[in-house]
């Protein structure tokens, strides 16, 4: 439980800092928490592994609701990820930081979670700013995520802004929609290992593409690409399904 007790730490001081300096004159409602998992599974993250994590997340879920918790689960069907590779994606989020401490002391949670650790050979969350949530699509829809760390400089993440930009205008004829973009404020890894403090990604965000053939193939989307990369220390991209 160790790695647990880590990633607990990380958020109840992050929403300290977070809330510090404004909480006299304007004391927040709420402090929701907003997380994403990437999940590798041990061997080839083959059947054994997804029944067991299919397993886990159905008991999982009514334990999350008790605290005002959501979990979305999807699985990854192809991407470029060797930066953060991952089997399965989770979405998840808890009303405030203390349900999300009460979540990891109750019971129940404590004994189901041995069984996740037997078949993660790596596990990252990371905290971001904004919900995640894929709910209104279907496994006919086309859903990517992204993510990049940027290289230190505002021109690096000016350039970045330039490319969203354009890939903006040029998608629009592929009916891209982009459903999701936030900034990731940290992240953790590792589970039975105890867990480290790993950085977290500059973006996050999710589109839904009816012709990402189309798109992938424009010319304005290929060199607002190329060009992104000179200014990214690292990126990965994951297509998604409903898990089931």
């Amino acid at each position: 439980m160790e790695s647990i007790m880590r990633i607990l730490y990380f958020v109840l001081g992050w929403f300290a800092l977070a809330t510090s300096a404004c909480a006299q004159e304007n004391p927040p409602p709420e402090n929701p928490v907003y997380y994403v998992g990437f999940n590798y599974f041990t061997g080839d993250g083959g059947l054994p592994e997804s029944e067991v994590f299919s397993n886990y997340t159905a008991a999982l879920e009514p334990i999350m609701a008790r605290y005002g918790m959501t979990l979305e689960t999807y699985r990854v069907v192809n991407g470029s990820a060797d930066a953060l590779p991952a089997h399965a994606i989770t979405f998840g989020s808890a009303p405030d930081p203390e349900s999300f401490g009460a979540f990891f002391a109750d019971p129940e949670f404590q004994a189901l979670f041995p069984s996740l650790v037997g078949i993660i050979d790596q596990h990252t969350v990371v905290f971001t700013r904004e919900a995640f949530s894929l709910a209104g699509t279907t496994e006919a829809d086309n859903i990517l995520l992204s993510i990049g760390w940027i290289k230190e400089g505002a021109d690096h993440h000016a350039a970045i802004l330039a490319r969203d930009a354009a890939i903006s205008q040029s998608g629009t004829q592929y009916g891209l929609e982009t459903l999701v973009h936030s900034q990731g404020m940290m992240a953790n890894q590792g589970l039975a290992d105890g867990g480290i403090e790993v950085p977290a990604p500059d973006y996050l965000e999710i589109w839904r593409v009816e012709d990402p053939h189309g798109l992938f193939d424009d010319p304005m989307y290929r060199e607002a690409e190329s060009e992104a990369r000179n200014h990214m220390d690292r990126s990965a991209s994951y297509w998604l399904q409903p898990w089931s």
